[in-house]
């Protein structure tokens, strides 16, 4: 019984680690690999998950990577022989699996990865969705009522800790705020665009008359920025986002994130609306959990509001306990699909 894990972004470190966890403990036979892109292989590292480091990242549409990847791929599953493999967008495990008689499970929810699915899908055995998500990929889809980020975030998975903030001098009791800014390199990020410089400084200014700031960036930060740099280590980035008053950012893992863990979370939206991916859409419209907008002018507007509504977390918590009670432990849920096929 063996299974081929790929991790190729920080998120889906997060995504698969209980199941990987649970799966060892079973005695599965288990290969984990590895991109090094942004801190995927620093928080494998840190969660002491063995891993093989495939590639790195060259570039924007990242194609000598992705061959160089799906060629080491490749290699590897000639020796191991997975019964599955297994990975979130699932471009390489589809296109390996196709030829290596391997089957292949692919876990997505970025409709607006548009390239890499139209590239990954035919060649998947099965594609897993949550209900939300917008397209029918006919038999092959299974969907499920969740988000990949309640594979790690579901209140049975995680526990916020205020003494993980006090350790690195935060007052987890003083009012703060998140921000996130993306590269937008990935492939679900092809076609948008983040927040300007002059609309991050902006943003920073009303913040900080309103509480302390941190931010959380995939890039260099610019110098001016750098005292706001995030105090904590990234594996405890979801406690600070928990006690949090507010996250903004162009992230839209983060916003998931954010809004799960009932903090109130604006992203801002560079995608046409019909592009809109359907987590997004349902956790506005069905929840009230956050907020995706297209103009950076009414992202600074909002921000103001939320931090001025004294009665704004006791609001987000009541959204919250809505959204658990409908949602299921996607990682129970990984894990029991992964046991299943061997």
């Amino acid at each position: 019984m063996s299974i081929l894990i790929q991790i190729a972004h920080p998120g889906h470190v997060h995504f698969f680690k209980n199941t990987i966890f649970e799966l060892e403990r079973k005695n599965v036979d288990l290969l984990i690999t590895s991109r090094d892109k942004d801190i995927t292989v620093r928080l494998l590292d840190d969660l002491g998950i063995d891993h093989i480091v495939l590639s790195g990242q060259e570039g924007r549409l990242q194609i000598r990577e992705h061959m160089s990847y799906m060629w080491n791929t490749y290699n590897l599953v000639k020796n191991f022989q997975p019964e599955v493999i297994t990975g979130v967008g699932g471009l390489t495990a589809a296109h390996v699996s196709a030829i290596t008689n391997t089957k292949s499970y692919v876990f997505t929810d970025s409709e607006n990865a548009v390239l890499q699915n139209k590239l990954a899908f035919p060649f998947a055995d099965r594609i897993y969705t949550p209900t939300s998500y917008r397209n029918n990929l006919g038999p092959k889809q299974i969907r499920y009522p969740g988000y990949h980020e309640l594979a790690y975030l579901h209140p049975d998975r995680f526990t916020p800790d205020k003494s993980v903030l006090e350790s690195n001098g935060i007052d987890p009791n003083e009012k703060y705020s998140i921000l996130r800014f993306v590269s937008g390199g990935a492939y679900h990020d092809i076609g948008t665009d983040g927040l300007s410089h002059q609309r991050k400084q902006e943003l920073i200014e009303i913040l900080s008359e309103r509480g302390d700031v941190y931010i959380s960036s995939e890039g260099p930060l610019a110098p001016e920025f750098n005292k706001f740099r995030l105090p904590v280590e990234p594996r405890q980035i979801h406690h600070l986002l928990s006690f949090a008053d507010l996250y903004v950012g162009d992230s839209g893992t983060m916003a998931t994130e954010a809004a799960v863990l009932g903090t109130p979370a604006i992203r801002y939206r560079s995608l046409d609306k019909k592009d809109e991916p359907g987590n997004f859409i349902e956790l506005e419209q069905q929840y009230g959990l956050l907020y995706s907008m297209p103009k950076s002018f009414n992202i600074l507007q909002k921000s103001k509001q939320i931090l001025d509504d004294r009665t704004a977390k006791q609001t987000w918590a009541k959204k919250r306990s809505k959204l658990i009670n409908d949602k299921i432990d996607v990682s129970q849920f990984v894990t029991e699909t992964l046991e299943k096929s061997i």
